[in-house]
């Protein structure tokens, strides 16, 4: 079972006990240890107290700067005045440390403290150090002397059990958990203390009632029962953690978390109905996560399939969706899907046009934009799209195919050409749209009268799909208005009609083919099968069928013919002459 909920806390690998070494030891650096210093210089000279002074202020200043080897020298220079410094021993360790020279900032840190036993700073970094040396047996020993020295200090007590629990001395850690709460009383921090101690050791019977005592003391904080019911799906108990749900939405009713939750183990279980009410509670929520509002609703729609009963409340589910979240651009992109599926692709397109705007870097939205322009037919759309796609993708074909495209269709030739010319040297053989680039470079090309080089990219195209009818049609018409190679033409065209035999533009095609061959007979056969399905509500092939009525010497029948052509709005340049003369040239 899925489920898309946060994990548990892992525990930290190392402690920083409970001061940022980084920015609240370099704080402590220009002020505590100038008391330090006072209280080690009695012995000294007034000008050696000086020279001291002067060097550790500048030290200071140069560590706070971040020149650590400038103040290094001069926390050197101050040991040479006075070899009983612990702040400088201490402020070179916090150096090396910084640094990560952790053996040298040991020994420091050593001195330190051997100097000054029960300052409390100089012990935690003499801890930290050992940590990140591995040394946990020593990290937990300064620990126990620090308590010795401050028995009342509660939060040495409650760190001392985490370095414990790190060494994996469970018992210990937690016995110092309940000596600190006989002490103090119940307490929270103790409490998940004590609960992080039971998972590190795997003991989630332990760890479960930790959590519970939590919330019979805090019943109305909610991040307990989250913790815990995170606690029961982290090892598969999904019962326990259904029954710590419904308890937190006896508390709170409105918990988004909670609703999630019951949601998914509603979808896993094939409780639908269930489910579904509990998503209208999170996507009614304006407050929870709107991604996570997108992610269950494509887990409700993969999971009910084609269930038809569901689909209204699909329908409902999916419109407080978009009420609750109008402008999160995942949620506008699901909705442009929806739309997509009930063809309502001119709102496809203006919800896609606003989302490039806001996520220019999203691929999907941009090829769903332009197939959506497709739809539309919205050629001077899709080549703008295209324009700009390719700014953003300049190595990814599809977008070089889509202007092409529909720089064909606006018939901008030489821009159609150069596009599909560069994609298609971006597309390895194998890849599916090899071969379209091959068919609409062969139609670009044909427009600009290079008919051998178009005719070339036709052969390409056809050598994959040999049994494409539309391609084998156009490249046939194109050869017979040539009249070229009307043999090859006569086959591919034969083939459209064996595979569509009652296909009026083939049927048409292969009658024009067998007319330019001077196969008049023949060719009115063909004529008259495609008038018979449907040619005659063309212009086109009426007046084919005029031309080889003449040819088979029937000119009255031509004529009559040419007229009704004429009558269809005929865009012929030659029509009115065939029909003043009677004849054809």
């Amino acid at each position: 079972m899925n489920f898309y909920l946060r994990n548990l806390s892992t525990i930290r690998t190392k402690l920083n006990l409970f001061l940022l070494l980084y920015i609240f030891l370099s704080f402590f650096a220009t002020t505590a240890t100038a008391r330090e210093i006072k209280t080690k210089s009695d012995t000294l000279t007034s000008q050696q107290k000086f020279d001291f002074n002067y060097a550790f202020i500048d030290a200071n200043r140069q560590l706070m700067l971040g020149n650590y080897s400038v103040a290094q020298g001069l926390f050197l220079q101050c040991l040479k005045t006075d070899k009983n410094s612990s702040a400088s021993y201490y402020q070179l360790a916090y150096i090396d440390y910084s640094l990560k020279d952790y053996d040298n900032a040991l020994l420091y840190a050593q001195k330190a403290v051997q100097i000054s036993p029960k300052n409390k700073w100089f012990n935690f970094l003499l801890s930290s150090i050992y940590q990140e040396l591995n040394d946990l047996d020593n990290a937990i020993e300064v620990y126990k002397k620090l308590i010795n020295y401050y028995p009342d200090n509660y939060d040495l007590r409650f760190e001392y059990s985490s370095l414990l629990a790190l060494n994996k001395q469970y018992s210990k850690a937690i016995k110092v958990c309940n000596k600190l709460e006989s002490t103090i009383g119940f307490s929270e921090k103790i409490s998940m203390q004590r609960e992080k101690i039971y998972l590190m050791q795997n003991d989630f019977k332990g760890a479960y009632g930790e959590l519970n005592k939590l919330i019979e003391h805090f019943p109305h904080e909610t991040k307990y029962y989250l913790i815990l019911a995170d606690a029961y799906v982290t090892n598969n108990n999904f019962d326990q953690a259904l029954k710590v749900y419904n308890s937190l939405l006896k508390v709170e009713p409105d918990n988004g978390e909670a609703h999630f939750f019951l949601a998914q183990y509603y979808i896993q279980n094939k409780e639908y109905i269930k489910s579904f009410d509990e998503l209208k509670k999170v996507f009614a929520s304006k407050s929870f996560d709107p991604e996570q509002k997108v992610q269950m609703f494509l887990s409700f729609s993969k999971a009910i399939g084609d269930n038809k009963d569901l689909n209204d409340k699909f329908k409902e589910l999916f419109k407080v969706l978009l009420e609750t979240n109008p402008d999160n651009i995942d949620v506008k992109i699901l909705n442009t899907d929806y739309l997509f599926q009930n063809k309502e692709y001119a709102k496809v397109q203006s919800e896609l046009e606003y989302v490039i705007t806001k996520k220019k870097d999203n691929i999907y939205v941009w090829q769903r934009l332009l197939i959506t322009d497709n739809f539309l037919e919205d050629f001077k759309s899709m080549y703008a799209h295209a324009d700009d796609a390719v700014k953003y993708y300049p190595n990814q074909s599809f977008f070089y195919l889509f202007k092409g495209l529909s720089a064909y269709q606006l018939k901008d030739y030489n821009t159609s050409v150069d596009a599909l010319d560069f994609g298609n040297k971006l597309v390895v053989e194998s890849d599916p749209l090899k071969k379209q680039f091959y068919l609409y470079l062969g139609e670009s090309i044909y427009q600009l009268n290079n008919y051998d080089k178009a005719f070339s990219y036709f052969d390409k195209y056809l050598k994959i799909e040999p049994e494409d009818t539309y391609v084998l049609n156009n490249y046939s018409y194109y050869l017979s208005l040539l009249k070229r190679n009307l043999v090859k033409a006569e086959q591919m065209s034969s083939k459209t009609i064996t595979l569509e035999p009652n296909n009026s533009t083939f049927l048409d095609t292969y009658a024009w083919v067998l007319f330019q061959s001077k196969n008049y007979p023949k060719a009115l056969d063909i004529i008259q099968r495609a008038i018979n399905n449907g040619g005659d509500s063309s212009s086109v092939i009426v007046e084919h069928y005029g031309d080889i009525l003449f040819k088979n010497n029937k000119q009255d029948e031509a004529v009559v013919q040419w007229k009704k052509a004429k009558s269809m709005d005929s865009t012929s340049e030659n029509i009115d002459k065939k029909i003043n003369t009677g004849t054809i040239e």
